[in-house]
């Protein structure tokens, strides 16, 4: 038997710390559970300490050792706002310090002091602030606008619970370190064709507005007439000229229409149920959903939380309404004692393929290992879907910006040839 230190929440709320024997640290939190106790912080007693030994602070704990309190602690100045980039930056610093023996709430508070990036130690001093008010640490960074998704937010409360947040924040990163690679590739690509069009469209709007009118002055002084392409171009900028403003106005009123029926709980599902049908990316929403939710629940499920608690937890994070409500009933299903394999096929949350990983993994009795292939698989499909629509934007602006040119050229060189004529028959 070892010996384990704790911090807990009882059922009134309040922090309870103390020692407690069990035959590693996953028995002892299911004994401090079955107390009624939520674990915040359970670590193992070092060799030759006491019962009496004051325990490790959880972070939660307001409370810092002496050693570190060496300056005053300085109030934020207003409350910063944070990005996916600094969430990074402040859970990978937090997690060299944590894994290195030091509590949340001392880590938190050492990077408050001792960061030189201001922006980064804004955010470490707004949580430090709330965590010194009482508040777990999960809600301290919720209180960051910005700096997490509701998604990380679950994480960071499913490590409290279990008292394993250095596997929490690894996870963490992992899959904002994803994320970004992601939309990385996506701006890398998007880049280099939108900029040719906006040349190109540039262009034209010059052509457009002061050669083409130039050019026809001549043509019509001269008798001639104007061959189709600069036709076709002329109408366009008529067109743009006429009806530009109401084509704006029109977006702009339907957007706004759109943005106040989603406000409804029906007009928000009934979108939500249109946009996973828009070709790609609606595909591409379904999958980022999917691999939310499975890295997600095994990382839950990895972190000690009971699969009761895991769906709950994770069906908060949801945010497109129609898979939430179908995440809900398959959730319901499980409950009532339906595997997940089945009430996840039934709902069509997974496709065929991962479906079958998932009863593998039930079957084995190792269902967290099958969830995490699963977000493997998910990741790739996820990947090869963003790159398929990174291939077709692609092609798409470039093929416009062709044709545009392709007018463009046509319309001047057919109206250089017009223009010669006529003098030459004068």
């Amino acid at each position: 038997m070892a010996e384990f230190s704790y911090t807990a929440r009882n059922a009134e709320g309040r922090s309870e710390k103390g020692a407690i024997e069990a035959r590693d640290k996953r028995a002892a939190i299911a004994m401090l559970q079955a107390r009624g106790l939520v674990p915040i912080q359970v670590q193992p007693k070092t060799a030759g300490s006491s019962v009496s030994a004051p325990p490790l602070k959880s972070a939660t704990d307001a409370s810092v050792s002496a050693p570190i309190r060496e300056k005053p602690l300085a109030a934020p100045s207003g409350a910063p706002k944070g990005n996916a980039k600094l969430g990074l930056l402040f859970a990978k610093r937090l997690l060299d310090l944590h894994s290195g023996g030091l509590s949340m709430g001392d880590s938190v508070f050492l990077l408050h002091q001792r960061l030189t990036d201001p922006r980064l130690r804004a955010v470490a001093s707004e949580v430090w602030t709330h965590l010194r008010e009482g508040k777990p640490f999960a809600r301290a960074v919720e209180q960051v606008k910005g700096l997490y998704s509701r998604s990380m937010v679950c994480l960071f409360e499913a490590g409290e619970a279990s008292g394993d947040m250095v596997s929490v924040l690894k996870n963490s990163i992992e899959y904002l370190e994803e994320r970004q690679r992601i939309r990385r590739h996506v701006a890398a690509s998007m880049a280099y064709p939108f900029f040719v069009i906006g040349v190109v469209f540039v262009l034209l709007l010059m052509f457009l507005f002061f050669m083409m009118p130039r050019i026809q002055t001549m043509i019509d002084s001269m008798g001639g007439r104007m061959n189709f392409f600069t036709q076709v171009l002329v109408w366009l900028a008529e067109t743009m000229v006429k009806s530009g403003p109401f084509v704006v106005i029109g977006i702009v009123v339907v957007s706004v229409l759109v943005a106040q029926w989603r406000r409804m709980e029906k007009g928000r599902l009934i979108t939500d149920r249109w946009f996973l049908r828009i070709p790609l990316l609606g595909r591409i929403s379904w999958l980022s959903t999917m691999y939310q939710t499975s890295n997600l629940m095994h990382t839950l499920l990895g972190s000690g939380i009971n699969t009761t608690e895991m769906l709950k937890l994770t069906e908060r994070t949801i945010s497109n309404l129609w898979i939430r409500q179908r995440f809900s009933d398959a959730r319901t299903k499980i409950n009532e004692g339906m595997s997940f394999s089945n009430a996840f096929r039934l709902y069509q949350l997974y496709p065929d393929d991962a479906i079958d990983i998932l009863s593998v993994g039930e079957n084995t009795g190792n269902l967290a290992r099958g969830l995490q292939e699963i977000t493997s698989s998910m990741r790739a499909a996820l990947s090869e879907r963003i790159r398929l629509l990174t291939v077709s934007i692609s092609a798409a602006a470039m093929g416009t910006a062709f044709v545009l040119v392709l007018f463009v050229a046509l319309g001047m060189i057919l109206s250089v040839y017009e223009v010669t004529h006529s003098i030459g028959r004068h």
